[in-house]
């Protein structure tokens, strides 16, 4: 009985926010580095409007080696085992900490915003007033300065709908904000909830208010009326440092804190920065987001024409003046784009996506992909 208990399998607790999905991802990379020493994950599910997890009493019913907490607003106190942060908001004197590259995201939303042609810039803090938050909001500015831009911010007072203090004071700085603007939200959650105010002062998402969010949390990013842009951290290089930061120090227990900063994974370009090109002109501007909702329906050129109710001449016309391009051009651009962007997720064939993005056949979007891109569809899937 004595060689079984020897043989069990050391747990490391792992403390995470029930609702957020992007957890997966760090689980993944947590298990890879822990699984070759012999280390079990036992994950804690700690609901942000509930009771705090009571660490020190898990600990006695689980007896860990470690714990490994990503989860805001978890207080560990003063367990005898090592701990590690995980993407959360951190002081001074925790002791490991694995923290995304928050300088990185800002300056990568700047270069997104600056690019679609706005004429002025703001960031939507959280309400908590994290580390991470203000990192992301100094780079950002920063960024833009570099540039020629000033930079607002309007921190949240809570993130709840029905704080009529937040609505309020959301709206006034969306309104008074000159158009057309680019915003960088905190994160996805406060980007969605950015994008749903815009839309009820009957602002356009993308054309006068543009939007980046962080974290690709799938229950914000594609679950509102406008899918969002967002910087991408990676989640599952997240867990592994995480994993490696707790093997270290378990090998090594009078080893000093550690930090470390995890890299982004990049963007991913939805619907809230789609802005080909800002355009004053009515019927480009019609033109304009009829392609962006309906160029993945398989919509031609004559199907636009209809739509903004002109003759053919003078549509090309204006359309061309405006953005540099043809009508075709810029349904193929959207069309092509939203491709491109459903491969770099890496979990759909390249028929599905041809079919979801409106293209005749899959081999003829193969050809126009490896036309534009100078590789293979194949070739960019396995990288």
């Amino acid at each position: 009985m004595k060689g079984c208990a020897q043989n069990k399998p050391r747990v490391v607790l792992f403390v995470i926010n029930a609702q957020d999905p992007t957890v997966l991802g760090m689980k993944a990379g947590l298990e890879s580095a822990l699984q070759p020493g012999g280390f079990r994950l036992q994950v804690v599910f700690f609901h942000a409007d509930g009771k705090p997890p009571r660490i020190r009493e898990l600990v006695e019913l689980w007896n860990p080696v470690g714990v490994v907490v990503a989860a805001e607003g978890v207080a560990v106190g003063n367990v005898r085992i090592p701990v590690v942060f995980l993407d959360v908001g951190f002081s001074e004197e925790r002791q490991n900490v694995v923290y995304h590259d928050s300088s990185a995201m800002g300056r990568l939303a700047a270069k997104e915003l600056l690019s679609i042609g706005n004429e002025a810039f703001g960031y939507v803090a959280h309400p908590l007033d994290l580390p991470w938050d203000r990192e992301r909001h100094r780079s950002f500015a920063d960024t833009l300065a570099l540039n020629g831009f000033a930079c607002s911010m309007h921190r949240l007072p809570s993130l709840e709908m029905k704080d009529r203090k937040m609505m309020s004071g959301l709206k006034s700085y969306l309104r008074a904000i000159p158009k057309p603007c680019g915003l960088l939200a905190a994160n996805d959650e406060i980007a969605a909830l950015v994008i749903a105010i815009a839309m009820r002062l009957g602002f356009s998402v993308p054309d006068d208010v543009s939007v980046v969010g962080i974290d690709d949390n799938p229950t914000y990013v594609e679950g509102g009326a406008v899918s969002i842009t967002s910087i991408v951290p990676d989640w599952e290089k997240d867990g592994q440092l995480a994993g490696k930061m707790l093997v270290d120090h378990l090998a090594d227990p009078a080893q000093k804190w550690k930090k470390a900063c995890s890299p982004i994974h990049g963007i991913i370009h939805r619907a809230s920065t789609r802005r080909m090109r800002h355009v004053n002109h009515q019927l480009v501007r019609k033109a304009l987001a009829f392609i962006r909702d309906k160029a993945c329906d398989g919509i031609t050129s004559a199907d636009v024409i209809r739509h903004i109710g002109c003759s053919r001449s003078l549509a090309n016309l204006r359309f061309r003046e405006a953005t540099g391009k043809s009508i075709l051009e810029a349904i193929h651009d959207v069309r092509f784009r939203t491709a491109t962007d459903m491969l770099a997720n890496g979990r759909l064939s390249a028929q599905v996506v041809a079919a979801r993005c409106g293209y005749k056949s899959t081999s003829f979007f193969r050809s126009e992909f490896k036309r534009r891109m100078g590789v293979s569809v194949g070739e960019i899937k396995s990288l």
